[in-house]
Protein backbone atom coordinates (compact mmCIF):
# COMPACT_ATOMS: atom_id res chain seq x y z
CA UNK A 1 0.00 0.00 0.00
CA UNK A 2 1.38 3.35 -1.27
CA UNK A 3 1.31 6.69 1.50
CA UNK A 4 0.38 9.42 -1.02
CA UNK A 5 0.28 11.81 1.74
CA UNK A 6 1.30 15.49 0.97
CA UNK A 7 4.79 15.79 1.98
CA UNK A 8 6.98 18.93 3.17
CA UNK A 9 9.94 20.26 2.19
CA UNK A 10 12.28 17.75 4.79
CA UNK A 11 10.05 14.65 3.47
CA UNK A 12 7.62 14.81 6.02
CA UNK A 13 3.64 14.89 6.35
CA UNK A 14 2.77 18.11 6.31
CA UNK A 15 1.32 19.45 9.85
CA UNK A 16 -2.38 18.85 8.72
CA UNK A 17 -1.74 15.16 7.81
CA UNK A 18 -0.06 14.87 10.97
CA UNK A 19 -2.28 15.58 13.64
CA UNK A 20 -4.65 13.49 15.16
CA UNK A 21 -7.69 12.83 12.81
CA UNK A 22 -9.60 13.33 16.67
CA UNK A 23 -8.81 16.74 16.60
CA UNK A 24 -10.00 16.89 12.88
CA UNK A 25 -13.30 15.71 14.19
CA UNK A 26 -13.09 18.11 16.81
CA UNK A 27 -12.57 21.25 14.32
CA UNK A 28 -15.15 19.37 12.25
CA UNK A 29 -18.16 18.99 14.56
CA UNK A 30 -21.15 21.39 14.39
CA UNK A 31 -22.59 19.88 17.56
CA UNK A 32 -19.48 20.72 20.09
CA UNK A 33 -19.09 24.52 18.44
CA UNK A 34 -22.36 24.93 19.43
CA UNK A 35 -21.65 23.91 23.44
CA UNK A 36 -19.79 27.17 23.92
CA UNK A 37 -21.72 30.58 24.14
CA UNK A 38 -18.76 32.55 22.75
CA UNK A 39 -16.48 32.42 19.51
CA UNK A 40 -14.18 32.93 21.91
CA UNK A 41 -14.34 30.28 24.23
CA UNK A 42 -14.50 27.93 21.10
CA UNK A 43 -11.19 29.31 19.81
CA UNK A 44 -9.57 28.66 23.22
CA UNK A 45 -10.87 24.88 23.33
CA UNK A 46 -9.64 24.00 19.99
CA UNK A 47 -6.40 26.00 20.62
CA UNK A 48 -6.21 23.41 23.54
CA UNK A 49 -6.92 20.75 22.10
CA UNK A 50 -4.48 21.64 19.61
CA UNK A 51 -1.63 22.46 21.89
CA UNK A 52 -2.15 18.57 23.40
CA UNK A 53 -1.64 17.17 19.80
CA UNK A 54 1.90 19.15 19.21
CA UNK A 55 2.85 18.19 22.67
CA UNK A 56 1.87 14.52 22.10
CA UNK A 57 3.99 14.43 19.02
CA UNK A 58 6.86 16.33 20.69
CA UNK A 59 6.54 13.30 23.55
CA UNK A 60 6.83 11.03 21.08
CA UNK A 61 9.45 12.12 19.08
CA UNK A 62 11.55 12.68 22.57
CA UNK A 63 10.81 8.81 22.94
CA UNK A 64 12.76 7.90 19.33
CA UNK A 65 15.45 10.24 21.06
CA UNK A 66 15.70 8.21 24.29
CA UNK A 67 15.87 4.57 22.22
CA UNK A 68 18.62 6.12 19.74
CA UNK A 69 20.72 7.20 23.02
CA UNK A 70 19.87 3.55 24.37
CA UNK A 71 21.63 2.29 20.80
CA UNK A 72 24.10 4.20 21.36
CA UNK A 73 24.91 3.24 25.14
CA UNK A 74 24.77 -0.54 24.05
CA UNK A 75 26.86 -0.16 21.11
CA UNK A 76 29.33 1.64 23.80
CA UNK A 77 29.35 -1.59 26.20
CA UNK A 78 29.75 -3.62 23.19
CA UNK A 79 32.52 -2.28 21.94
CA UNK A 80 34.12 -2.01 25.88
CA UNK A 81 33.71 -5.90 26.31
CA UNK A 82 36.01 -6.84 23.24
CA UNK A 83 33.59 -9.61 22.29
CA UNK A 84 32.03 -7.10 19.03
CA UNK A 85 35.04 -5.47 17.07
CA UNK A 86 34.24 -2.28 15.24
CA UNK A 87 32.17 -2.71 12.04
CA UNK A 88 30.40 -5.98 13.40
CA UNK A 89 26.62 -7.02 12.13
CA UNK A 90 25.49 -6.19 15.82
CA UNK A 91 27.43 -2.93 15.82
CA UNK A 92 26.59 -1.59 12.53
CA UNK A 93 23.03 -2.36 13.24
CA UNK A 94 23.08 -0.44 16.50
CA UNK A 95 24.80 2.66 15.01
CA UNK A 96 22.34 2.76 11.83
CA UNK A 97 19.47 2.40 14.02
CA UNK A 98 20.72 5.41 15.91
CA UNK A 99 21.42 7.39 13.40
CA UNK A 100 17.73 6.64 11.80
CA UNK A 101 16.26 7.67 15.16
CA UNK A 102 17.84 11.15 15.17
CA UNK A 103 17.41 11.60 12.09
CA UNK A 104 13.86 11.19 12.32
CA UNK A 105 13.15 13.16 15.68
CA UNK A 106 15.18 15.95 13.61
CA UNK A 107 13.03 15.66 10.86
CA UNK A 108 9.79 16.01 13.03
CA UNK A 109 10.87 19.07 14.44
CA UNK A 110 11.74 17.33 18.15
Amino acid sequence: MTDNRPLDDAGMPLLAEALPRSLRNLIADDGYACTFQTMGQYRTALLKAFDAAVATHRTEMGKLRHVARACVTVNDTLAESGHFPFGCPERLFLTRTSDLLHELADKAGA
